[in-house]
């Protein structure tokens, strides 16, 4: 979904995340000129380049093999949340609590398996380490060595669903 915010600010800006992407408009700027749409576009095709090479599911995931794909990370990273579930998220691909409960997005059950894996090892890894400091870092990078590159293409990712959307407008 693609959210436009005008802000006081001198250029044209997105921010592609979880909630799809935000194009962060100077004020005074239309959202529907046509040179803003082909800003847009032109960046997130630039983004989708990032996007992995997996090939796309063919079938969303049941939420039951999602739950083995947690218990196969969680087993790995020697960790035991309190509480898996999966839900409708709008803003965030996945949470962790401090009493050990794992949230993730019903989004990610429609991902390629490289970036389910990162969201899975992202959130368990919380477990060990609520915040995002180094001693999260360093736990991914014991965990999953290109997780800095899986964090990329999952931005790629997002950009090519938002331009698969604009292309059927």
């Amino acid at each position: 979904m693609i959210r436009y915010k005008k802000m006081e600010r001198k250029s044209v800006a997105l921010r592609i995340g979880p909630a799809g992407v935000e194009v962060r408009l100077p004020l005074g700027v239309s959202a529907r000129s046509a040179e803003i749409k082909r800003v847009v576009a032109t960046q997130l095709s630039k983004a989708a380049r990032l996007a992995p090479t997996d090939p796309e599911p063919t079938r969303a995931l049941a939420k039951a093999e999602l739950m083995r794909e947690v218990d196969e990370w969680t087993v790995r990273l020697g960790v035991a949340p309190r509480r898996t579930q999966v839900r409708r998220m709008s803003s965030r691909w996945g949470s962790c609590t401090s009493l050990g409960n794992v949230t993730l997005s019903e989004r990610i059950l429609r991902m390629p398996l490289s970036l389910r894996d990162y969201l899975i090892c992202h959130e368990i890894t919380h477990l060990h380490e609520l915040s995002h400091g180094s001693g999260f870092q360093r736990l991914m990078s014991a965990a999953m060595p290109d997780w800095r590159k899986r964090e990329k293409e999952l931005c790629g990712w997002v950009a090519r669903q938002e331009l698969a959307v604009l292309s059927r407008r």
